[in-house]
């Protein structure tokens, strides 16, 4: 189940090819890809309700268990468009657990943070006997973690990009409604003012 991640040099590995993605949506498919074949989920969602907002979903999700989902994602967009969503420490690294019953499958939750602050949620389904225990457990919670936070950093990277166009953009306009000014007059029509 866990083959691919066993080794922290494969486990880095991982991450590097995650780092090189430079969009929000391309790191939360890839990871969301990565996160069920290397843990032997069944199906995923990564719900991200920060700019820009993402609802990823792979794999096969049944009715219950897609009923179950929604009104998972539903209750974390609720609570944190509510005010701010903040976990202590201690609190950002735990997964809960839960079967889902008549699916015989279970599943873990993980929220993803920006620092403390709540702004989405991983959400990985397992067939109840081949849900992660022990160091599985462990090394799932910790990238899921760094998943949750590169996907923070490629947010708040995409939103700076964005605004930086359109600076650009109204420079651009500066620069060309400048250049239409006759400056010989502006400043002869200043001076006779002064």
């Amino acid at each position: 189940m866990l083959s691919a991640l066993s080794g922290s040099r494969v486990f880095v590995e991982k991450l590097i090819e995650l780092l090189a993605q430079r969009e929000p949506e391309t790191l939360a498919s890839e990871a969301l890809t990565t996160l069920i074949s290397d843990f032997g989920a069944t199906a995923g969602s990564l719900f991200f309700v920060a700019r820009p907002r993402l609802r990823v979903r792979q794999g096969a999700f049944s009715k219950a268990l897609a009923v179950h989902l929604d009104q998972w994602e539903d209750t974390v967009e609720q609570r944190i468009m509510s005010g701010p969503w903040k976990l202590a420490p201690h609190e950002s690294a735990m997964l809960a657990a839960r079967p889902i019953q008549g699916t015989g499958q279970s599943v873990l939750y993980s929220l993803i943070l920006d620092g403390q602050d709540v702004t989405g949620s991983i959400y990985l389904a397992f067939p109840q006997q081949l849900i992660p225990t022990g160091e599985q457990r462990k090394s799932l919670a910790t990238y899921l973690q760094v998943v949750g936070s590169m996907l923070c950093l490629l947010s708040e990277h995409a939103f700076v990009k964005e605004r930086l166009a359109q600076l650009s953009l109204f420079y651009q306009m500066a620069q060309s409604m400048a250049s239409t000014f006759d400056l010989s007059k502006v400043m002869d029509d200043t001076m006779q003012l002064a």
